[in-house]
């Protein structure tokens, strides 16, 4: 649908101007609402958020990010809600409530995240509420849109401004594309065995991580010893991703120099202490529990891109805006996009 849509909207003898900033985000919700409820939001047939859905969860991921480092901000909140009322619903738990409602009033076979849950909560009722299955299926709604969304907008974004590694992630591709007809999808089973791709998707999470603030913890009542430190118990410790992602004793002396040979050319040593500290999914116990799904994602889509079109940055002198809160969401990053020739097989 990604690459029909943005065919109806290019041509195949000059470049279009798309706001590609919206448009990945636009196939991150569309994506996941297939995944989770085997339900399309609608926003690749309109080009737009016609329902206030991205914007809405903009807002809670905002105010999450000051909620979670500026507590005291909460209970002014509450003190606020109880005098005037409380909030009105975020548009996408509205949603899930009454999607799961729909199911639960007219089962489907369809195989989605939703029916996995439901079937769970058969299997053992006394472990899995509702209450829980709908928190987990907005959670998977609101935050794995805007985290792949910001991923897809690196790699996009960084690779059009280095001509060298392009050139040599298209030649890569090259290697499998020319083995399926412009109408196939190619498999990730393919795609994750590129090791130029993957590079090039390690770098980009690394030099844009998607998260901005810290991966939170608690010390045990013991307390714990950090770096030679002791840390009291109970106290909330972190990493910021964007901090280790530029530690030059880890990923070299380049930190600020996109460059995804780094983890390709060095001792096997080297790239898998990088691999272990690479914390755009967080890590240990803690890791997203998205992860694997953003991945086959991301391999899927950058694929697919490289394959139908050909593009650059719309004005590669200035720099795209980005939001530093929870999730570091790029805009201002408008594409000079073409079709490419369909490679026969």
């Amino acid at each position: 649908m990604f690459t029909n849509q943005l065919r109806n909207r290019t041509r195949d003898d000059g470049p279009t101007n798309v706001d590609m900033s919206l448009w990945v985000h636009l196939f991150a919700f569309d994506c996941l609402g297939e995944l989770n409820v085997s339900k399309k939001f609608g926003y690749l047939d309109t080009g737009r958020d016609f329902n206030g859905f991205i914007e809405g969860s903009d807002n809670v991921l905002i105010k999450t990010g000051l909620f979670g480092q500026a507590p005291f901000l909460q209970v002014i909140r509450r003190l606020i809600d109880t005098r005037w009322g409380a909030e009105k619903l975020n548009p996408v738990l509205k949603y899930t409530t009454a999607v799961i409602r729909q199911r639960l009033e007219k089962p489907t076979e369809t195989p989605d995240m939703l029916n996995s849950f439901l079937a769970l909560r058969q299997a053992q009722p006394d472990k899995l509420s509702i209450r829980d299955i709908t928190g987990s299926i907005y959670i998977n709604l609101m935050a794995g849109h805007d985290v792949l969304a910001v991923t897809l907008r690196a790699i996009l974004y960084y690779v059009a401004r280095s001509p060298r590694v392009e050139d040599k992630l298209r030649a890569e591709l090259a290697t499998i594309i020319t083995h399926y007809r412009p109408t196939d999808a190619i498999p990730y089973t393919e795609t994750s065995k590129l090791p130029y791709l993957g590079a090039v998707i390690n770098e980009s999470l690394r030099i844009h991580g998607n998260l901005g603030l810290i991966n939170e913890r608690v010390t045990p009542p013991e307390g714990a010893r950090i770096d030679g430190y002791h840390i009291p118990g109970g106290t909330i410790v972190g990493i910021n991703p964007w901090v280790i992602h530029r530690n030059t004793e880890i990923f070299g002396e380049d930190v600020e120099t996109f460059r995804p040979e780094r983890w390709l050319d060095g001792p096997e040593d080297s790239i898998q202490e990088m691999k272990r500290n690479l914390f755009s999914f967080g890590a240990g116990p803690r890791m997203c529990i998205g992860k694997n799904i953003a991945m086959m994602q991301i391999y899927k889509f950058i694929t697919q891109f490289y394959r139908h079109f050909t593009f650059e940055l719309a004005s590669p002198e200035k720099d795209w805006h980005v939001i530093g809160n929870w999730v570091t969401k790029q805009t201002e990053m408008d594409m000079l996009v073409t079709q490419a020739k369909p490679m026969q097989v």
